[in-house]
């Protein structure tokens, strides 16, 4: 299965019940490690606290949300982070962090004691859904991309 009821891209493809190639896997897995390394060779000679900070959400989001076979759990680091990057940055921040424990919510939820039925009515049902979810993720994701754009394009050119 591409993913096991995680907010990720296979929910927006609607892929999440469909079986998945061991191939294809290793492929996947292989592009978001490159995602990845490429973000790392873009920041090699400037690292900093902030730095490090907005690159390990970035990572501990952009690796569940790409890689095939991925559970809702994977994305417990980036609700642990995402209240650092709050902290650390100011609460002018805190959409990243709603957004991110807002689709691990209702994900987990579904587990936990069968919340879904007895907390929430139907409508309510209806529009927190896993693709929704994962467009939280994804409009997280963005934000911390644009934190990550805007500090490189702080950076002097003699250190790029």
């Amino acid at each position: 299965m591409f993913t096991l009821n995680a907010p990720n891209i296979y929910q927006l493809l609607f892929l999440n019940y469909v079986n998945i190639s061991p191939v294809l896997t290793v492929i996947l897995s292989l592009i978001a490690v490159g995602v990845i390394a490429w973000i790392l060779v873009l920041f090699r000679k400037c690292y900093s606290k902030d730095l490090v900070l907005r690159l390990s959400l970035l990572f501990v989001l952009i690796l569940p949300f790409l890689m095939p076979k991925m559970h809702e759990r994977y994305f417990f680091l980036a609700d642990i982070l995402s209240f650092a990057y709050v902290v650390y940055f100011g609460l002018k921040k805190l959409d990243i962090h709603i957004l991110i424990v807002l689709a691990s919510f209702f994900a987990y939820s579904h587990y936990l004691f069968d919340l879904y039925s007895r907390l929430f009515n139907n409508i309510i049902l209806g529009i927190m859904n896993l693709p929704a979810m994962a467009y939280f993720n994804l409009l997280a994701l963005i934000f911390v991309c644009a934190d990550l754009y805007k500090e490189r394009k702080s950076l002097p050119k003699a250190v790029l």
